[in-house]
């Protein structure tokens, strides 16, 4: 039989009366589901299941993280290993309320300097005969440690809190931002071994550049300007150059933005005008973007 015959036949008739039946069951049901509510549970309990197994994975990478770093303090000495880590993991700082415009930035600077601060005054009491270079690569570990716990926590904060008020968007777009949030964390992750090691990572780029400059143009001696932050001067075609990098070695930045600050006062009150001011950053790279444009 061809298929022009069986389609003209009763086979194929009743066939597609079935599978319209069918259809207008599935969309029926959808529909009431739907209607009721019921929908939205079923797609809940889908998300919710997608988000744990998530969720598990960033707990993994908050767990490892701990085991690494304290690993790490006991090779250096330090007996009550889990006890340093489980502050640094814990350690948050509130930030000002926003009805509080009047110097807001202050504020929030002073904020974020007394959380390094603290974190700081632990890995010093933790490690107080180690040199500079080991208590920075101690504090990058746990600052680490502390970002996972953070992203690992929130993001249990949210999906628990989304299925106690069974806010579907709010699950939903927990779902949608997952995988972002995976990326960061992974980041996180897989950089830590290197830094425990003090390999440089990502912003050394910086620092190299202002490095290859002193050497090349045969600067000044650095000078400390800011905290973990040094300047040289140098001539490059009859230009006066004034060259600020972190102090280094070790995970540090410094504080480039005061060092700038402050060299610019004392440039300016000398009566010595400004006429460049050039950075160098690998954060401002768009995905995309070839390296080093």
């Amino acid at each position: 039989m061809n298929i022009t015959s069986w389609l003209s036949s009763p086979e194929s008739a009743t066939l597609a009366t079935w599978v319209i039946a069918v259809s207008l069951a599935i969309s029926t049901t959808i529909s009431v589901l739907a209607f009721l509510g019921l929908a939205h549970g079923i797609q809940m309990r889908f998300l919710k299941s997608q988000i744990e197994a998530r969720l598990k994975l960033l707990e993994a990478y908050a767990s490892e993280s701990r085991r690494r770093v304290e690993q790490f303090l006991r090779r250096h000495g330090v007996e009550n290993a889990d006890r340093v880590v489980d502050v640094a993991a814990d350690y948050f700082a509130v930030e000002p309320v926003t009805i509080e415009p009047v110097d807001i930035i202050r504020r929030m600077e002073r904020i974020l300097r007394s959380g390094e601060e603290r974190l700081e005054s632990l890995v010093g009491s933790a490690l107080p005969g180690a040199d500079k270079r080991l208590k920075q690569i101690a504090l990058t570990g746990l600052l680490i440690v502390n970002a996972l716990n953070t992203i690992y926590l929130y993001v249990k904060h949210l999906l628990l809190t989304g299925l106690k008020t069974r806010n579907a968007l709010l699950i939903a777009q927990l779902w949608m931002m997952l995988p972002t949030i995976l990326r960061v964390a992974k980041a996180y992750r897989d950089a830590l071994p290197g830094l425990l090691e003090g390999k440089p990572v990502g912003d050394s780029v910086g620092p190299l550049v202002a490095y290859k400059l002193m050497r090349r143009l045969r600067a000044s001696k650095p000078r400390v300007v800011a905290k973990d932050t040094v300047c040289a001067e140098a001539v490059y075609e009859g230009r006066r150059l004034v060259i600020i990098k972190a102090e280094g070695p070790g995970s540090t930045v410094g504080k480039p933005g005061h060092a700038v600050e402050r060299v610019v006062e004392e440039l300016e009150s000398r009566g010595i005008p400004i006429d460049m001011i050039l950075t160098v950053d690998a954060a401002l790279k768009f995905e995309g973007e070839p390296t080093g444009k």
